[in-house]
């Protein structure tokens, strides 16, 4: 039994060491099959054994009794430090984690009257934005009149997203006074 295989299995509930129930399987003392199938801690098959036979081998090397496999007929537990299987797991979903990159979404926002010039460096800067790996939503806020306009603005806010580049996400959409638009890279 590999280490990914358990790990799927094992999720820790409990702090008391005996009888921590998982999942899917039980550990030590909360295991209730009479016979089992036991593998060592080097991954060697043992063989069938009396639950309370194998608890006591269990003991006597100091590791933990715990059933990997209890659909089988007799079920299949393994000798493991599981102090230490469960320490492996949570450093390697934490080295995991660290290597995951996170996309932030980037607003750039600006008026229905804003200028070709503006425009100009808008655009330069969500590119910059999306060459970084970032998504951005384009923002146009209406005020007063121009919100009888709309149709301009998801004119100027479609025009602006192809000059950007990019693949758009999110198709412009309204809410209230404003409408945006998504570009991820």
């Amino acid at each position: 039994m590999t280490k990914a295989e358990l790990s799927v299995i094992l999720s820790y509930e409990t702090s008391r060491r005996n009888t921590h129930i998982y999942k899917s399987q039980r550990i030590n003392e909360a295991i209730t099959a009479p016979v089992l199938m036991l593998i060592d801690e080097n991954g060697e098959r043992v063989g069938e054994i009396k639950l309370a036979d194998a608890l006591k081998l269990s003991e006597e090397r100091g590791l933990d009794l715990v059933e990997v496999a209890p659909q089988l007929k007799p079920p299949v537990c393994k000798l493991i430090n599981f102090d230490k299987l469960r320490y492996e797991e949570a450093r390697a979903e934490r080295k995991a984690k660290s290597h995951q990159k996170t996309i932030d979404i980037k607003e750039i926002r600006m008026g229905l009257k804003i200028s070709e010039h503006d425009i100009s460096l808008k655009t330069d800067q969500a590119k910059r934005f999306l060459e970084k790996g970032d998504k951005v939503r384009l923002v146009i806020k209406m005020r007063g009149r121009e919100q009888m306009f709309s149709e301009r603005a998801y004119e100027k806010i479609n025009n602006i997203a192809q000059n950007i580049g990019g693949v758009v996400e999110q198709t412009p959409s309204r809410m209230g006074n404003q409408i945006s638009l998504t570009i991820r890279p």
